[in-house]
């Protein structure tokens, strides 16, 4: 088996390019209802064009929000993986560069893997087909027109290759979730000697996985601790964080597998 975990930037060029910004303002839809006072018909002109303003400027500023979980706006970073023995790949490593190398050298490992059938097992942390990493993968290679070998789709669902840990966590139960973390501290991984390789996450993290791009990007600024003061440091840290969450899923899934 492959440990499998992503990390993706937006990107704001795409975002103007896919999300649709809301109707221009149209004066003539605004209803007056009886009032016939010219200033006061001004007034109520004049805040629900406000409204609309704040309207489209909210709609934009949550599309950009969440532009790094939607492949039409978004680009992979780096791929983490973490492969057992029998895997082509054994042990901990990150494909790197663009996003084109990235995702080719990661289809090669699938192809290294397709005569032992090795799954791929990511967390989306829902009990539902939601799988963020494999959706992600796929069509950002397919918009990048990087073939794929045709067993990662059966007809409308994921290849068998392709494993969510959490909805075996969570045995199915629909519209649940459950984070890494807290899967991870209710089977005890934090307790005894695990505690020395493994983390919690919480929001106090220097790292998290919203502004992971900026920290593996060196762009993080106005640091106090010289540590992370330079690029290189703080792309070191984002490894760090991406190298916690495959053992925490490798922990995971060698409790429930």
């Amino acid at each position: 088996m492959i440990i499998l975990d992503i990390e993706t930037r937006p990107r704001e060029d795409l975002v103007e390019r896919y999300i649709k910004p809301l109707e221009a303002f149209n004066p003539d839809a605004v209803k007056y209802g009886n009032t016939k006072d010219a200033g006061k018909r001004a007034a109520l002109l004049d805040s629900k064009k406000a409204e609309h303003d704040d309207a489209s400027a909210l709609h934009l500023t949550k599309a950009k929000a969440k532009a790094a979980l939607d492949p039409l706006t978004a680009e992979i970073v780096v791929i983490g993986v973490n492969g057992s023995e029998s895997s082509p790949c054994e042990g901990e490593f990150f494909f790197e560069g663009t996003e084109e190398e990235i995702l080719t050298e990661f289809w090669d490992l699938w192809r290294s893997g397709e005569s032992t059938k090795d799954e791929m097992i990511s967390w989306s942390g829902n009990a539902s087909s939601d799988c963020f990493d494999p959706m992600m993968i796929l069509r950002r290679s397919w918009m990048l027109d990087i073939k794929t070998p045709s067993q990662v789709v059966n007809g409308r669902y994921l290849g068998n290759r392709w494993v969510d840990a959490s909805s075996r966590y969570l045995v199915g139960k629909y519209g649940s979730y459950c984070s890494l973390t807290r899967a991870a501290d209710e089977l005890g991984l934090f307790l005894g000697t695990d505690e020395l390789r493994l983390s919690r996450k919480s929001d106090n993290d220097i790292v998290t996985g919203k502004d992971f791009h900026l920290w593996y990007d060196g762009k993080v600024p106005n640091l106090n601790d010289s540590h992370a003061s330079t690029a290189e440091h703080q792309r070191a840290l984002a490894l760090s964080y991406l190298s916690n969450d495959l053992r925490l899923l490798q922990g995971i899934v060698d409790r429930i597998y």
